[in-house]
């Protein structure tokens, strides 16, 4: 997975903006309980694409495992309006 995750962030070094690719690295970094960088992909990628659901899934996951349970909640009460 090392290599994979090396491969994925060289290419965001040429598509900075490329929502699949930051889709997979803010999954994995979720993963790895590295919640710095997930938090960080999920953020560009609201800018990219803010109606997607999986983005602020991501970010209610990252908001309670660091017990922010209110940043948590607001990140799951956008869920409805987008589905």
């Amino acid at each position: 997975t090392q290599k994979a995750e090396n491969l994925l962030k060289e290419s965001l070094n040429y598509f900075p903006e490329f929502l699949p690719t930051l889709q997979v690295m803010a999954k994995l970094s979720l993963e790895k309980k590295n919640f710095h960088f997930a938090e960080q992909s999920y953020k560009k990628m609201i800018s990219l694409n803010p109606f997607d659901p999986i983005i602020y899934q991501g970010l209610a996951q990252i908001y309670q495992s660091r017990k922010e349970m209110k940043k948590a909640e607001e990140m799951k009460n956008l869920l409805p309006l987008l589905q």
